[in-house]
């Protein structure tokens, strides 16, 4: 009976030790799919990492490139409003000599206006006046 006993106890303890062994082999495989599930996603986020550290760099790039660009139509862009403001200078002044010389001519055209006037009165004088000879022979 002792020994029944222990056999019914080993077969007993044979099938806990089986069930215990299939559940634990069962939780060992779902532990081992989401190890490799982990896995998997990170070594697609390390691509995405890697994808997206070239997109970078080359946005880098082409951000220095405009930034080079951008510089050089800047330095154009003030030199032109050097030229201009140099232009515009130049223009001012020829504008002041312009105004200078045209105070200069209307002042020499209202000198030369007043004498036509005075040889015009004078002549207007001289026209009555040799008239008025030119009457009295008569």
């Amino acid at each position: 009976e002792v020994h029944g006993g222990c056999s019914q106890d080993l077969a007993a303890l044979r099938a806990e030790l089986s069930a215990t062994a299939g559940k634990h082999s069962q939780e060992m495989a779902a532990a081992l799919r989401r190890i490799d599930e982990v896995h998997s996603n990170h070594r697609r986020h390390a691509l995405k990492a890697e994808e997206l550290e070239q997109l970078l760099g080359k946005l880098r790039e082409q951000g220095e490139v405009h930034a080079s660009r951008f510089e050089a139509a800047d330095r154009k862009h003030q030199e032109l409003e050097r030229r201009h403001a140099s232009k515009a200078e130049e223009l001012e002044q020829l504008l002041g000599k312009l105004r200078e010389q045209g105070d200069v001519h209307a002042s020499r055209f209202e000198a030369v206006d007043r004498r036509h006037q005075d040889l015009e009165r004078q002549h207007a004088s001289r026209a009555t006046e040799a008239e008025q000879l030119v009457g009295s022979l008569r």
